[in-house]
């Protein structure tokens, strides 16, 4: 019985803990950069993909974005945003219990937005008086 309080008592405390304290215990790996134009000026909402990965996130009003708990490994970064060319980094490595980096500086690109021109054609209609 004793046993069991014990591990009751432990494993509850462990479940209290903020998270820096259960995030020292294991360490994750973390990745984080920024996306601008090449001017500098932040990208809001850039989407930012670990290709060959479900990893996606959007790009804070500072231009800023975070993945944490990455497994190790090697990866392709993409970065996207309207009216900008895409760009990647290669190879970039990911190792438990580091913070890695990797910036993008965007080009403007025009857009083809595909637009199909729409006719509409009405009844001539009596005036009203």
């Amino acid at each position: 019985m004793k046993l069991f309080t014990a591990a009751t008592v432990i494993c509850s405390a462990l479940a209290f803990q903020p998270p820096k304290v259960l995030a020292a215990q294991a360490p994750s790996a973390v990745l984080s950069g920024s996306v601008t134009d090449t001017a500098g000026r932040p990208l809001v909402n850039a989407l930012v993909i670990l290709v060959g990965t479900s990893h996606k996130v959007l790009t804070s009003r500072e231009g800023r974005y975070e993945f944490s708990s990455i497994p190790d490994g090697v990866y392709t970064v993409r970065a996207h945003y309207l009216g900008f060319q895409r760009s990647e980094r290669d190879s970039v490595r990911i190792v438990q219990g580091t913070t890695s980096r990797a910036d993008f500086r965007l080009r403007p690109q025009p857009c083809d937005l595909d637009c199909n021109p729409i006719t509409v054609q009405a009844k001539p209609q009596k005036a009203r008086r």
